[in-house]
């Protein structure tokens, strides 16, 4: 599944104000984009590396919030770009009050939405596709290790430090790994997930966080995509 890079970017595909939010990590919690939620308008970068050699930056963003069944929910961005593969967007409506839940962060998504390119169509995402995205195709359960440091771009970091496993549609075992801070916005300063085949670990897809600000702006227009929008359920 992660031996060229389309698949590696479908593993990231690609969540009051909680400002600097403790990251989501209690028990049975699962793999997400993101851990906890800043005050609206906050972005963080990330320096990417595919296990092909595909190199770039991702953005996450907060881009706006709604009220959906007079619950808040936070639109999120998350922006791909780099040499050699068309940019990718993804924007979602969120409830606020996931990351006070465990389990999966899918299932507290309102609207999701994709867009391949600068200039292409926007397109509704449902069902498996939002789960898909959220997990980075990986079930299993985060489990903690330890209490750590992480060096990156950004600097050094203290972090609980997490793995999760799960299997390739080939059964390929997968290996993921977070370094999760407070210190930073939604939660991740770092991730990493290996393929395993023949008892050898391949790098499928890494990520570390290189800058945040706090100046987000949307870059995708929700409202030019088919049905559903926002306040109506996805089908």
């Amino acid at each position: 599944m992660y031996r060229n890079f389309r698949h590696a970017v479908a593993l990231i595909g690609l969540l009051t104000s909680f400002a600097l939010a403790q990251p989501q990590k209690e028990a049975g919690s699962s793999v997400a984009p993101i851990y906890s939620l800043p005050e609206d308008g906050t972005w963080a970068e990330y320096r990417f590396l595919s296990g092909d050699g595909k190199q770039g930056t991702m953005r996450t963003s907060s881009v706006g919030s709604k009220l959906v069944d007079n619950r808040p929910h936070r639109w999120i961005e998350f922006k791909m770009i780099g040499k050699g593969f068309k940019s990718r967007f993804g924007k979602f409506l969120i409830d606020e009050a996931a990351f006070q839940k465990t389990g999966p962060l899918a299932t507290h998504v309102a609207v999701g939405y994709y867009r391949q390119g600068d200039k292409g169509p926007v397109l509704a995402l449902k069902g498996k596709a939002i789960d898909d995205y959220f997990t980075m195709g990986i079930g299993g359960k985060l489990k903690r290790i330890q209490t750590t440091r992480v060096t990156t771009p950004a600097g050094v970091f203290d972090a609980e430090e997490f793995v999760a496993s799960g299997k390739t549609p080939n059964g390929d075992p997968l290996e993921y790994r977070c370094w999760l801070s407070s210190k930073l916005p939604f939660g991740l300063a770092k991730f990493e997930v290996f393929r395993v085949q023949d008892g050898k670990k391949i790098l499928a897809f890494r990520a570390e966080i290189t800058r945040t600000g706090k100046d987000a702006r949307s870059e995708v227009d929700h409202t030019a995509a088919n049905l559903p929008q926002p306040g109506r359920p996805m089908p």
